[in-house]
């Protein structure tokens, strides 16, 4: 996009300062001697983070650690109230500090790309870590396959008291993929978002094409972002697990949104692209609307354990209008309609 396209320019003689009228930036001047580098294109890794500070280090340790030498770290603050701020300026000129006001994970990641002076764009959540050969990993196999702009990988899912999961090393074998979940994904991509943030990597081009994260989106925005990039793109999944995605309690995917933004991306996508990927690929319709389904069973299911019946009632009757044989969701749809009236009985009898 133009706007990418005109930020990258204007970057590209120095590392000049970001207007503040969005953000404030510290440690922003990198190694000019990174630019020179022929065998490893600089990569920019764009970490937002909001009040992230009980795992802020580790993630950053983690890009440090990294046995891949070009490489900027970009962390953009979005407004954070805890020590983050603190933590970020305690790592000097080793990561490129910017602040914004509070605007969502979408507008982080967005101010990031627009300063990114990298060849090739990685994303790390806050809270998530890798394995030390992430990038030197998933660069040799973009460049090794001009074809594919966007690599992802496996992942591990570290829940909260378990043992830090073992991420998984190479000692130099030809790299795999796992076949079924690579190439033109756009169709699998309609049933299940099989990309994961934190394991991407993606060339700069393909960025400059398909622009920004749309802002609008509270949740989902990532995916609405692979969806994108699948309609110009084959897309590759290594079969490694090179991230580990940490949940926890703060997680914001377990909070109720009033928007169930999977089903909108999913629905504004069928609008504009339809059912039938770049491959020829057609994704059934009775697999989509499961797909629905299932996700305003979730939507609902949240809002039921949050105490917000009447949505998550709404939330069921859309679920069942998908499919109608979605058992879980006439059950939920029963036990919204009892609870409703018990506290109207408790108020009558008061």
């Amino acid at each position: 996009m133009g706007q990418i396209a005109e930020a990258r320019g204007a970057l590209a003689d120095s590392t000049r300062a970001v207007s503040e009228s969005d953000v404030v930036t510290s440690g922003g001047a990198m190694p000019e001697a990174l630019d020179l580098f022929v065998d490893e294109p600089l990569v920019s890794v764009i970490m937002p983070v909001y009040n992230g500070a009980t795992f802020l280090r580790e993630a950053i340790e983690s890009a440090l650690g990294q046995d891949y030498a070009a490489l900027e770290i970009i962390a953009v603050d979005d407004g954070s109230t805890d020590s983050t701020p603190q933590i970020l300026r305690d790592y000097g000129d080793k990561v490129r500090y910017i602040r914004q006001e509070n605007r969502g994970a979408a507008a982080a990641r967005n101010a990031g790309i627009r300063v990114a002076r990298g060849r090739y764009l990685a994303f790390l959540d806050a809270d998530d870590v890798w394995s030390r050969q992430k990038l030197r990993r998933q660069i040799a196999y973009l460049r090794a396959h001009p074809d594919v702009r966007l690599v992802s990988s496996r992942w591990h899912e570290w829940r909260q008291g378990d043992a830090h999961p073992r991420i998984d090393e190479n000692g130099g074998g030809p790299e795999r993929i796992v076949t079924a979940e690579s190439g033109w994904i756009y169709s699998l991509l309609l049933l299940d978002c099989i990309v994961h943030t934190t394991t991407v990597v993606i060339d700069r081009e393909l960025v400059d094409q398909i622009g920004l994260f749309d802002e609008t989106l509270l949740r989902g925005q990532d995916y609405d972002y692979w969806l994108r990039a699948s309609r110009v793109t084959p897309i590759h999944k290594l079969d490694a697990a090179l991230s580990a995605y940490r949940l926890h309690s703060n997680n914001s995917i377990g909070r109720p949104m009033d928007l169930n933004f999977p089903s909108l991306v999913l629905e504004r996508t069928l609008v504009k692209w339809g059912r039938t990927g770049p491959d020829g690929r057609t994704t059934p319709l009775w697999r989509l609307r499961k797909r629905l389904a299932r996700e305003w069973l979730t939507f609902g299911s949240m809002h039921l354990r949050a105490g917000h019946r009447g949505r998550a009632a709404s939330a069921f009757i859309r679920c069942i209008a998908a499919w109608p044989l979605t058992a879980r969701a006439w059950l939920r749809l029963v036990a919204c309609a009892f609870r409703t009236a018990d506290r109207r009985q408790n108020q009558a009898n008061l």
